[in-house]
């Protein structure tokens, strides 16, 4: 996949998830990256969303 379509598509996702109620999403995320090992997205998730408690609670209580 190219670097700037990567790009552009993970502020599309970040974008969305800033405006909508995302910890259910940002869950499912995590799951579905984790199954097929994409270790970047995986870190942008953490990097982006980790400052957030609520997201932290539920991902820690779940990982």
């Amino acid at each position: 996949m190219n670097h700037d379509t990567t790009q552009s598509d993970w502020r599309t996702v970040a974008n969305f998830l800033a405006k909508h109620n995302y910890v259910s999403i940002v869950k499912g995320l995590v799951y579905h990256f984790t199954a097929i090992e994409d270790e970047k997205i995986l870190d942008k998730i953490y990097e982006n969303f980790m400052n957030d408690d609520c997201i932290t609670t539920v991902l820690n209580n779940d990982l």
